[in-house]
């Protein structure tokens, strides 16, 4: 699961998962499944060879939908731009985890996945609601980005760019996307940079910018470089021009 946060290229996750749950059945493992079965799913729907909507694995899972679990969900919902049920799989993970004392943190890129969800229902449905999450999370990430610079300043500079794109400040939205990609270049996993570029093609197609193309041409090429091709597809079908 960390290496698959991590950005780690994707054929090469698919293999390391069929290679231990080869090992898992060989040796009737069967309680070890449920714990690698999720992050395999969102491999294969982010390579684009299965569909979105994880039927297989939840269909397995039935009695073990935990935080990991909704996780998964919601990261390639979220991806694929599905932004409805990323809140909802991320709803049903702060449910499922709500009598925890320790709950799944996503190797401590938690604040990040779910403020990004936050971000674009804040922007979808223009509710207020959104407005106390988003706060929550920026919070979390601008403390995690004062102990540890290198690892958490390109999500904070992110988290600021799509803050002043929803409060309409367009200056300081460009500025701060672009100082954003260009530190997820320096720091950033490969997943998380074309996520990055990504919203900043999205910003600057908003604002009928020329700089769009640019910004979408690398997100996609990132995704690819993941491995990520049915994400790229996807992107490269839904760019407005």
């Amino acid at each position: 699961a960390k290496s698959f946060l991590c950005g780690k290229e994707l054929v090469s996750l698919k293999k390391e998962c069929e290679s231990m749950l080869e090992v898992a059945t060989k040796y009737k493992q069967e309680s070890h499944k449920p714990l690698m079965l999720p992050t395999y799913q969102a491999i294969l729907n982010l390579l684009g060879q299965s569909d979105h909507s994880l039927h297989k694995v939840e269909e397995m899972l039935t009695s073990m939908q935990t935080g990991p679990w909704f996780f998964n969900r919601f990261l390639v919902a979220y991806v694929y731009c599905n932004y409805d049920d990323a809140a909802h799989m991320l709803a049903k993970k702060r449910e499922a985890e709500k009598e925890l004392v320790r709950k799944f943190t996503a190797f401590s890129t938690i604040d990040f996945w779910e403020g990004l969800v936050f971000f674009a229902m804040a922007k979808k449905t223009k509710e207020k609601k959104w407005i106390h999450y988003i706060q929550e999370s920026l919070s979390n990430v601008r403390n995690q980005a004062q102990i540890s610079p290198a690892h958490f300043r390109h999500r904070l500079l992110l988290f600021e760019a799509e803050t002043a794109n929803i409060t309409g400040d367009v200056e300081k939205a460009a500025e701060k996307y672009e100082l954003a990609v260009n530190a997820f270049d320096e720091y950033g996993y490969t997943n998380e940079q074309a996520i990055a570029y990504e919203r900043a093609g999205d910003f600057f197609v908003s604002q009928y910018d020329k700089r769009a193309p640019q910004y979408y041409g690398k997100a996609q090429a990132l995704y690819i470089q993941w491995g990520a091709q049915g994400k790229a597809d996807h992107l490269g079908s839904s760019i407005p021009f």
